[in-house]
């Protein structure tokens, strides 16, 4: 209602959610979504996605969601059924919400595997061994 660009922050939003999904973020709960105001208060933005972390690869935490997508109350009961029920809630257009979701899951695995890379060169050698964590506890639901 108040973004200067409402339809690119809607679609920003919702690929913020997908993504904290499938890496298994079950504390991406409201305050980690924010507004930016232009030097001027004129015009307002989603603010870039932050406090993003794999929850679910620690054993201790919880696998409920910090809110509800669709239906799934836990991250091992999301669908895409559930997040075509998210998309109609939040009135954005079933069709290209759902490609935005399908596309982002069969891209994450080998996004997932190529940072791996990167961050091995880099020195980080736990890099592989978390990415296998996010796979096994994370919420890649089927498209």
């Amino acid at each position: 209602r108040y973004s200067a660009q409402p339809i690119e922050d809607m679609t920003r939003l919702w690929d913020q959610i997908v993504f904290h999904c499938l890496i298994g973020n079950t504390d991406a709960h409201l305050k980690n979504y924010s507004l930016l105001y232009s030097g001027d208060l004129r015009t307002i933005r989603l603010a870039p996605v932050y406090d993003v972390v794999s929850t679910t690869v620690y054993p201790a935490s919880t696998r409920k969601l910090s809110f509800r997508i669709g239906r799934a109350e836990t991250i091992d009961e999301i669908t895409a059924a559930d997040f075509e029920a998210a998309a109609r809630e939040a009135g954005l257009g079933v069709r290209m919400a759902m490609g935005r979701y399908r596309s982002m899951v069969e891209q994450f695995v080998p996004a997932l595997r190529a940072a791996v890379e990167t961050l091995s060169r880099q020195g980080f050698a736990s890099a592989a061994e978390l990415a296998e964590k996010i796979l096994k506890t994370g919420g890649i639901a089927s498209a």
